[in-house]
Formats: structure tokens, C-alpha cells, sequence
């Protein structure tokens, strides 16, 4: 069922939906703000961590509570239903496949190129990551911590956290870029890099990504190469789970 959820939300994301996925969080941000502001009327809820709790859990304990008495409805076929809603609307928030760029020229340095690179892991491989390993619940928590990165009080709680959820996906990204990419160029960075602190993950995915790709900070490179890797390392990934279904399967 993972992989028929997981190829349904990427085909609508890559061929039918564009820059209008970019909105599908606007809603998260006023919640929060409006609750952070509540709740800093006292004292001992403006701790980090504590409001992080209060933004995030309720949300993910309402997932749960829906997810868990609906699933099994109409022979399953809620489940699946709740399972695409969860996943598509986790991927983002901007659109993975279509870059926003202030520039519009076809060419781009390195260095923006490799920032479109470490993106996409927390735009798409991120949540595939999690979805794949421990579901939707697992993923909608994880979108949600790293949603709240931006808030005034939430924010530092929440920028930890998500580097430590996006330790293991940044470093399966970066695998799948040099099997697809420069693998020559990369795997000497990534091997050094691999045991580094979750607040290194940007530096690894940085470094890396732009080598994968061929170039370095200073040079000119194609979007469309960029965005080439990033399919590229996606129909690797789509393959190996396919194996590993069928493999599960006998």
C-alpha cells in the first residue's frame, strides 16, 4: 500500500500540481502564532520545548485518534484514503520538483544549485524517509516539528529536533545523489562527513549535493540538472522499495 500511496502523491505533485502547493501550510502558521501568543501569558509555557509540545502534540494526537478509528473503514479503503491525504500534504512545503528561484535564467551557481539540492531532502526524501520507516503518524509529527522552526518561541526547540529527525534522511539523500550523480566527486566528502552532528546536516548536504552534481560553488550549472538529480535519485529510491516489496512479498 506504501508504494501505491507513495507514486500516486508524486505523480500528482510532479504533473498536475505546481506553484500552488506552496499555500498548503499557510494555515499552520497563523495556529501557531495565535497559540504561541496564548500561551507566553504564562511564564512556564514559553519554555521551548514546552511550547513545541503544545503546538505539535494536539495535532499529532488528533491524527492519531482519526487514523486509528477510520482506517479500517469500508473494508480499508479509508485508510488508504487517509494515507494519501497525509503523505501529499506532508510533502512541500514548496514543490520539490519545481524550484522557486528569484532568478529566472536557465543558469544558476553551484552554490544555488546545491541549496536546491539540500532542500528537496526536507521537502520530499525526509518524508519518504519517515513514511516508509514507521508511517504517517511518524511523518505528520515530523512535518509539523519542522513547520514550527519559524515560530518566535517554538523555534529553537524545533530546529533541534529536526535535525535530529533529518539526520538519517540527509544521509540517505546524499547516497542516492552520488549513485545517480558524481559518485567519484562526493563519496570522499560524504565519507568524512557521514558521523558528523545533526547540526552539521546542511554542511553534508551541501558539500555533497553540489559535487554530486558535478561543480563547484563558484561555477555555472543548469537548474534542469539539478532537478535531473533530484528525479533521478527518486526513481532509484522508487525501484529499491519496489524490490524490497516484492521481496516481502515472497
Amino acid at each position: 500500500m506504501k508504494l501505491f500511496v507513495i507514486v500516486l502523491c508524486l505523480f500528482i505533485e510532479r504533473f498536475f500540481v505546481h506553484a500552488s502547493s506552496n499555500n498548503r501550510f499557510r494555515w499552520f502558521s497563523h495556529y501557531g502564532n495565535a497559540l504561541e501568543k496564548r500561551l507566553s501569558l504564562w511564564s512556564f509555557l514559553s519554555l521551548p520545548s514546552v511550547m513545541l509540545s503544545a503546538i505539535v502534540l494536539p495535532l499529532t494526537v488528533l491524527f492519531s485518534v482519526v487514523f486509528y478509528f477510520l482506517s479500517d473503514s469500508l473494508f480499508g479503503l479509508v485508510g488508504v484514503a487517509l494515507n494519501v491525504v497525509i503523505f501529499y500534504y506532508c510533502i512541500g512545503p514548496e514543490n520539490p520538483f519545481y524550484p522557486v528561484r528569484v532568478n529566472t535564467e536557465e543558469a544558476a551557481s553551484g552554490e544555488e544549485a546545491g541549496a536546491y539540492l539540500t532542500n528537496v531532502n526536507r521537502q520530499l526524501f525526509a518524508v519518504l524517509f519517515w513514511y516508509i520507516l514507521l508511517g504517517p503518524i511518524t511523518l505528520a509529527f515530523y512535518r509539523l516539528v519542522s513547520l514550527s522552526q519559524n515560530f518566535r518561541l517554538a523555534g529553537r526547540a524545533a530546529v533541534w529536533l529536526t535535525n535530529l529527525l533529518e539526520w538519517m534522511p540527509a544521509r540517505m539523500t546524499i547516497l542516492l545523489y552520488l549513485l545517480v550523480g558524481d559518485f567519484q566527486a562526493g563519496v570522499r566528502h560524504y565519507s568524512k562527513l557521514l558521523f558528523t552532528a545533526p547540526a552539521e546536516n546542511q554542511l553534508l548536504l551541501g558539500e555533497c549535493a553540489a559535487q554530486a552534481l558535478g561543480c563547484a560553488a563558484s561555477e555555472p550549472v543548469f537548474m534542469p540538472s539539478a532537478e535531473n538529480l533530484v528525479e533521478h535519485a527518486l526513481i532509484l529510491l522508487l525501484v529499491l522499495l519496489a524490490l524490497f516489496t516484492l521481496i516481502a512479498w515472497v
